[in-house]
């Protein structure tokens, strides 16, 4: 029995000296079946000699024969035993040091393995513990949970991590990650994570700061407060706390909520303060008037065309129409639609049904969007002759 460990994702080469062998035939099995030979997988020499197993993968490991036969009663056989060795999942950077409250992302390289495993397959584990959804948040996989990615690291996250696979035959393989978390910036004792924080209108931002003590700190020596008042998280509920009230989370901020936030951090001899701006971007719209003015005739039917463009959508219910009156003030809504009035194409478009001398003038279409309010006029002239194109 001859014994033979390669690595997988190379080639296997068995040579035989046959010596002097009369004119002979060689019959190259796995596990007793016939291989055939000029075969992409399994090449073998003219001379059969020589057998050459391409692009090891697991699968291929196992008992390979070679035999021999002079004539019908005098045969001969030679046995090898195939090892490919666990190089199947590979650790990338198997070895990283982050701040605390930074983020840190680990991936594996798979290969050797035929069909690819799919992502179920995988499982990801923090000292023994799966780490996936639901039981944090704050971990996410991505490529196929190829890569993890932990967010707002903290000092309990650090430690070994593994990344394990388990083949369709039973076969488990593990990539091993140690994880150092550092208090980073050692000039202050309380820092702020990001600021300016900048923060869409709408959005639900997260204010972090970081101690840069060695000690651990319970969460209830944090506290947040704005314009020199302390935020009672515990009664709001616009505030929530993340990361051991590290972290204070404004949900549904507006332009109101820009300013100043001081992270209070207080305990034993430890009196530190962090500021944290955050700054709230109201979202770009433009609204541009396709066919104003527009001339038609009584009776006919009136069509307005507005484009509005914003680097988000605009939702129709954020698009409201008014007619205007004399006085160049808003006389009333239009929207919701009624009577002989219609807002298609998710109030991009209103339609005056059966135009009347009494709708001539003007009319007034505003966007409110994400802290952004802007608006444009209409207007509709109503001629004496029948032959105006209302479209």
């Amino acid at each position: 029995v001859v014994l033979v460990e390669v690595s997988s994702g190379i080639n296997a080469e068995w040579p035989l000296r046959p010596g002097e062998l009369p004119d002979s035939s060689f019959k190259w099995e796995k596990r007793r079946e016939a291989l055939a030979a000029g075969a992409q997988k399994y090449v073998i020499s003219d001379d059969g000699t020589h057998l050459t197993i391409n692009n090891l993968v697991l699968q291929d490991e196992g008992s390979f024969r070679v035999r021999v036969c002079i004539d019908e009663d005098t045969c001969g056989s030679i046995l090898f035993s195939l090892s490919v060795t666990n190089d199947v999942i590979v650790a990338v950077d198997e070895h990283k040091s982050v701040a605390e409250l930074e983020s840190v992302t680990f991936g594996v390289v798979i290969h050797g393995v035929d069909p690819e495993p799919g992502w179920q397959q995988l499982m990801w584990l923090h000292e023994g513990v799966e780490l996936l959804p639901p039981r944090s948040n704050l971990v996410k996989a991505g490529h196929n949970r190829r890569n993890l990615t932990i967010s707002s690291v903290v000092k309990a996250d650090a430690g070994e991590y593994q990344c394990a696979l388990t083949l369709a035959d039973g076969s488990y393989h593990a990539a091993k990650f140690t994880l150092e978390v550092t208090d980073g910036d050692q000039s202050d004792i309380l820092v702020a994570v990001t600021s300016p924080l900048e923060a869409m209108h709408g959005s639900n931002p997260t204010l972090l700061v970081r101690t840069t003590v060695s000690m651990s700190v319970p969460p209830s020596a944090f506290t947040w407060m704005r314009n020199g008042q302390f935020i009672d998280v515990q009664n709001s509920e616009k505030y929530t706390f993340t990361n051991y009230r590290k972290g204070l989370q404004i949900k549904g901020v507006t332009g109101a909520d820009s300013g100043v936030y001081t992270a209070q951090l207080m305990y034993g001899n430890m009196h530190e303060r962090a500021d944290v701006e955050l700054v709230v971007q109201s979202a770009s719209v433009e609204i541009r008037t396709e066919n104003s003015p527009l001339r038609t005739v009584a009776g006919q039917n009136a069509h307005f065309l507005v484009t509005i463009d914003s680097a988000r959508t605009v939702p129709w219910k954020n698009v409201e129409w008014y007619r205007i009156n004399a006085d160049g003030v808003r006389e009333s809504q239009i929207t919701p639609p009624s009577g002989r009035y219609r807002t298609p194409d998710y109030r991009r478009k209103l339609t005056i049904q059966r135009v009347e001398r009494g709708d001539e003038g003007f009319y007034e279409v505003e966007v409110n969007h994400m802290g952004s309010v802007v608006s444009a006029r209409v207007e509709l002239i109503v001629e004496d002759s029948q032959w105006v194109n209302s479209q």
